[in-house]
């Protein structure tokens, strides 16, 4: 989960507290649907926060409450990811965790009937105490709406691993169903919604879309 905050660029700005906070939020509404919905959640574990992101790239951090409002240039740097849970601390865990993500972010929501086989699913799964493994991402940036001149879309191709340079605010919610045994790729869904400001209403929207979606 990474909201980044004013224009894409060099002073990109992460909160790291907020987006935590973010993650939580989703997992524990998520999982209420989804139990809801007649599905069994035995866990949920947020990973990671900008595990996806470019790990070549330096941002702006927040890493306390106290330092919201800091001014851009006042604040350290840092570089992805921002968070990575206990689970996954060791160095072969995080390495095979992106490897999956960067595989999961790769494939289209309608690449047709073939379903691909996500590595290290194995390892996640044992982590996580799973034997099905549901998956999502939720990234974007937020630009002030006075900022904000083109509301042209762009591709509903677009990761959250790749976000696009351009003046409006984005939010991509992206999940995806796993089998941990096989590796299989069960099922995936992505909304993306742009324009105005991101709050959290507008994430539990996008939640509630793909919950209704979900077989």
């Amino acid at each position: 989960c990474v909201i980044i905050d004013d224009m894409i660029g060099d002073t990109n700005k992460v909160d790291v507290v907020a987006n935590k906070s973010m993650g939580a939020m989703v997992l524990t509404y998520l999982s209420d649907k989804l139990i809801g919905k007649g599905y069994h959640v035995d866990n949920t574990v947020l990973t990671s926060v900008g595990l996806a992101m470019d790990q070549e790239r330096v941002y702006k951090i927040v890493r306390s409450v106290g330092s919201k409002d800091t001014d851009v240039e006042d604040l350290p740097i840092g570089i992805p990811p921002f968070f990575l849970n206990d689970l996954f601390r060791d160095e072969t865990s995080g390495v095979q965790l992106r490897a999956a993500y960067d595989s999961l972010l790769r494939i289209s929501p309608d690449e047709g009937s073939e379903k691909p086989v996500i590595p290290f699913t194995g390892m996640i799964g044992k982590h996580s105490e799973a034997g099905t493994l549901m998956i999502m991402f939720l990234g974007g940036f937020s630009v002030a709406v006075s900022k904000q001149y083109n509301n042209q879309p762009s591709s509903d191709h677009l990761t959250v691993g790749a976000i696009q340079m351009q003046p409006i605010s984005q939010l991509t919610m992206t999940f995806y169903v796993v089998d941990a045994g096989t590796g299989e790729l069960l099922w995936t869904d992505r909304h993306i919604v742009r324009g105005g400001t991101i709050h959290k209403e507008k994430i539990l929207q996008l939640a509630d879309r793909i919950i209704e979606d979900l077989p």
